[in-house]
């Protein structure tokens, strides 16, 4: 989406306690009405990445109007990759 600032975005993404790095964040169109993204956050701790894909959720939702989309999620130094769909 043109309207979107993705720097803005990635640097929302990378406040979020808990998030140590935004990877692969994308954004792209679906229809007239509807966009997704998709994005890879590594965290610091295994504990943190239910709290932190809720809040990426929000995000996305809230501040930037999507609705569909994916987040990756792995804890800094584990090769390990879980993933939350919307």
């Amino acid at each position: 989406p043109s309207d979107l600032d993705l720097d803005e975005v990635r640097s929302a993404l990378s406040r979020i306690d808990g998030v140590s790095e935004v990877r692969e964040l994308r954004v792209w169109t679906l229809s007239s009405e509807l966009d997704a993204a998709s994005v890879h956050l590594v965290v610091d701790r295994a504990d943190s990445r239910q709290p932190v894909s809720e809040v990426a959720k929000q995000l996305f939702q809230g501040h930037c109007d999507i609705t569909h989309g994916t987040v990756h999620l792995s804890v800094h130094g584990h090769s390990e990759r879980s993933e939350v769909v919307w």
